[in-house]
């Protein structure tokens, strides 16, 4: 066997072997396994930013008891959702509970005694992240407001890593203030409970690149 195959060989089983441990850490975090992998606790795992709405999303406004003022509603480009009772509302650049809020304030002003309002995103511009380089289905996927992805778990959306990944130099590129922020990742140290895992945020984009024999 010539040395280019023997190295070929290592490398499809370190990445059959990681991809063993990923699948364990997953069924372990999600309270499916007993083995024997440290998982870090919810505690350690960096918390997402709390979502921003933003022009062209699409909410569910509920009113508690109010069938007439609940309905689903578009942000438009301003910001605003319009109503059929009570007008037009900024809600653009607001989180989830300070328009929930802003909204409530309104109803309470004009027309209930102690609304109860609460708004759900069902779909935004905002809910995917790239997956880009050795994955077996590299490209766009999308993600829930209601459930933080992980970075193992967005890897395995994408159906693993191939057997040219280049685990060690995993990078995270995410938007922070108008300026990209570079987040190296070492996914053995993360598969094998050394360092905690990383919650993405919506419009990360994840780059895994390959291992040069």
């Amino acid at each position: 066997m010539c040395k280019h195959s023997r190295e070929r060989d290592r490398g499809e089983r370190r990445v059959w072997l990681l991809t063993v441990l990923l699948t364990v850490a997953l069924l372990s975090q999600a309270g499916c396994t007993r083995g024997r992998i440290a998982i870090p606790v919810e505690a350690d795992i960096e918390k997402p930013a709390e979502y921003i709405l933003q022009a062209g999303d699409k909410i569910r406004l509920d009113v508690f008891r109010e069938p007439d003022l609940s309905g689903p509603f578009q942000i438009d480009r301003s910001g605003i959702i319009r109503h059929p009772v009570f007008g037009e509302v900024d809600i653009g650049g607001l989180t989830v509970p300070e328009a929930e809020s802003r909204i409530a304030g309104l109803l309470g002003s004009r027309y209930l005694v102690n609304p109860q309002v609460v708004l759900r995103v069902e779909a935004s511009q905002a809910s995917q992240i790239v997956i880009l380089g050795e994955v077996k289905t590299p490209g766009v996927h999308p993600i829930r407001f209601d459930e933080p992805v992980t970075l193992l778990k967005a890897i395995a959306t994408a159906g693993g890593f191939t057997e040219l990944a280049n685990l060690s130099r995993v990078q995270i590129v995410r938007n922070v203030d108008g300026q990209q922020q570079q987040i190296r990742v070492q996914v053995e140290r993360i598969v094998t409970g050394q360092e905690a895992d990383v919650i993405l945020q919506p419009n990360d984009v994840v780059m895994v690149p390959q291992t040069f024999f």
